[in-house]
């Protein structure tokens, strides 16, 4: 009877296991059920799969480790989010042979443990693409990074033979925290149209006389985190040096593509010792809310973090604030905390006489008010069965 029992669960056990690991075989949506073997879709870092077809990832998505077979091409959409692991879970991605993955504007692939490509890999970043742990290369890989779209490596980026790096446009970065090193054969590195590359060191034996490695960015950003507390969340982050920089621009987003500013904050100049800055935001958006920084040097360059965003979930209710209140001038600068469809505000004076009537369109805006007098008025937002009347006052 003992024998028995053992032999069941064994059995049990070898079954329960082989339930966690599934195939992507059809093309398409990664969260169609149908595209995989068993059908269903895979979730959790316990959960480890093989790719063998080219999906489609148009979703948020948490996954273990992910083993690519020949000839798979990724493509994540503006709305798409990849999670490859999860902090203090580190889970790796790894291709046999010519593999592409294109990370399109807005899309997100943030890997928590190793990057490793046998052969043939391609990597178009528009969008975000981060690798907690290192890269390595081994031949024939080719790395673009385009329109404003930023790669960041904690670790080691290594490409052996033939690897070649293209950062094109203003904008667009390569972060190393390690060593960047590219091997022998055709390897190029590839900066002319204003991208950057910042890394700890760098290398690459086969570039000929020089190479676009290692230009000095006006800010070094060491991190930029955020930490939801009950109704705000409080942003931090360093830089390790700055040059001719005058102020950061922070920025919000409720879909993680379109952002809008919420503050200005002042740099240090010139320094090349730590600078440490914060910045608290009272109004999060309802769900997930995303942070981007953008650095202004005195001369004017800007330049986009967007390997950088920020990414926190907040669970509150719908909200409506006016800032500053009161208002001088004609300008009110107002927000709200979800989405702004079929939103309307309407603004009364004291005996209750309508005197404006705006769409509002964006979670973060600024209206032109008529002339009105000094005095108390009351701004009554309306979007679906949300309502909320905040009272401010005009002083010109």
């Amino acid at each position: 009877m003992k024998l028995k029992t053992c032999v069941c669960i064994a059995a049990f056990i070898l079954i329960f296991s082989k339930s966690w690991g599934q195939t992507f075989q059809t093309n398409g949506d990664w969260n169609t059920a149908s595209n995989w073997n068993p059908a269903s879709v895979p979730s959790g870092t316990g959960t480890d799969v093989t790719v063998n077809a080219n999906p489609t990832i148009s979703q948020s998505n948490t996954i273990g480790n992910i083993t690519d077979g020949n000839s798979v091409t990724y493509t994540i959409t503006g709305s798409g989010n990849l999670q490859v692991g999860a902090s203090g879970t580190p889970k790796n991605m790894t291709f046999n042979n010519n593999g592409t993955v294109n990370v399109n504007s807005g899309g997100v692939l943030e890997i928590w443990g190793d990057l490793i490509v046998n052969n043939n890999l391609t990597l178009n970043v528009v969008g975000t693409l981060i690798v907690h742990g290192n890269v390595t290369m081994n031949n024939n890989a080719a790395i673009s990074v385009s329109g404003g779209g930023g790669m960041t490596v904690d670790g080691n980026l290594t490409g052996q033979q033939n690897t070649h790096i293209t950062i094109d446009g203003s904008g667009s970065s390569l972060n190393v925290t390690g060593s960047l090193s590219l091997g022998s054969g055709t390897s190029s590195i590839d900066t002319s149209n204003g991208g950057a590359i910042n890394a700890g060191s760098c290398s690459c034996s086969s570039c000929g006389g020089g190479h676009d490695c290692g230009n000095v960015l006006p800010v070094t950003l060491l991190f930029f985190k955020g930490i939801v507390a009950p109704e705000k969340v409080n942003l931090t982050w360093s830089t390790a040096s700055e040059i001719n920089f005058d102020h950061f621009v922070l920025e919000k987003s409720s879909n993680g593509s379109q952002f809008s500013e919420i503050a200005q904050v002042r740099g240090s100049g010139t320094s090349n010792t730590r600078k440490d800055y914060s910045y608290t935001d009272y109004n999060p958006y309802i769900g997930r809310s995303y942070y981007r920084l953008t650095s202004v040097d005195f001369d004017g360059y800007t330049e986009v973090f967007n390997n950088n965003v920020v990414r926190v979930s907040v669970k509150e209710e719908k909200n409506f604030y006016i800032d500053p209140n009161p208002i001088r001038g004609l300008s009110l600068k107002a927000g709200i905390n979800f989405d702004a469809s079929e939103t309307h505000l309407l603004i009364y004076d004291r005996m209750g006489a309508l005197v404006g009537r705006y769409n509002v369109s964006a979670s973060v805006f600024e209206l032109q008010l008529p002339i009105l007098p000094n005095g108390v008025y009351f701004a009554q937002l309306r979007s679906g069965e949300f309502t909320k009347t905040v009272r401010f006052a005009v002083n010109q």
